[in-house]
């Protein structure tokens, strides 16, 4: 390998610090063969450390917003070029995403492409260099290193840029590491039931328009990963997670509609 210079070791020092992921903030997302999604604020409070406050130091700007239509007239996708500037560097992106009105397209776009542009800064680029995708990845295997708490975290992060080692900003030893709960075991009764519950609200709602109980589901259980838009839009595949937000949303919706 050809050895760098002055100026290529100090950013690839500045990569190797932000390459690691807490592994805290990361969720399995079991879509298009499965991937490790990043939660955003933690990863804007890493930049943070770095940088400062969010649209002060560094940011997106010179936004353009511009929308793709089907042979229909209809709008297919939402797109956006941007730019993005740090202390560290000035360049162009774009990205897009598959449009729903009433979705909160632009803000689920903004959110993913700030994430896009810190990871070519080198935020999290274990996470999108695959170690947290592969089954034997030691990664997965460690006990995680975080606390689980942001702000404690957030304060640490700080105090190793400072120079003041791993303790909190205030100098102090490392905050106990919180442990998880442990998770409710699935009862596959109880599910059924809900699952049925929502297939009677989005009945009495849509009766048997399975295109509008599809999008309703979509709306109700999905959200904006790394990678694009993540949801499930039959009731049969929802558990977990995803059928108790599902179950919360569309009883909602069902309750203002009645």
């Amino acid at each position: 390998m050809a050895k760098t210079d002055g100026a290529g070791d100090a950013a690839m020092e500045k990569w190797n610090r932000r390459r690691k992921t807490n592994e805290n903030y990361t969720q399995w997302v079991d879509q298009r063969g499965g991937y490790t999604e990043v939660n955003p604020q933690h990863q804007l409070a890493n930049a943070t450390a770095d940088w400062g406050f969010y649209g002060q130091t560094w940011g997106l700007r010179n936004l353009i917003w511009g929308y793709l239509k089907n042979a229909a007239g209809e709008i297919v996708e939402i797109t956006l070029e941007y730019e993005f500037w740090c202390p560290d560097g000035v360049f162009p992106m774009g990205n897009d995403m598959r449009w729903k009105a009433g979705d909160e397209c632009r803000k689920k776009l903004l959110t993913n492409s700030r994430s896009k542009a810190l990871s070519t800064m080198g935020f999290n680029s274990d996470v999108y260099e695959g170690e947290f995708d592969e089954s034997d990845s030691p990664k997965k295997k460690a006990k995680p290193s975080g606390s689980g708490n942001l702000a404690q975290d957030f304060d640490r992060g700080m105090a190793e840029r400072r120079g003041a080692g791993a303790g909190s900003a205030t100098g102090d030893a490392p905050p106990t590491p919180t442990p998880k709960k442990p998770r409710k075991a699935i009862d596959p009764a109880e599910d059924q039931r809900h699952r049925e519950e929502i297939t009677q609200m989005l009945a009495e709602m849509y009766g048997d328009n399975a295109d509008e109980i599809a999008a309703h589901i979509e709306r109700a259980c999905g959200f904006q990963g790394d990678r694009g838009w993540v949801s499930k839009s039959r009731v049969e595949d929802l558990k977990g997670a995803w059928l108790a937000k599902t179950r919360n949303k569309v009883r909602e919706d069902y309750e203002k509609r009645g």
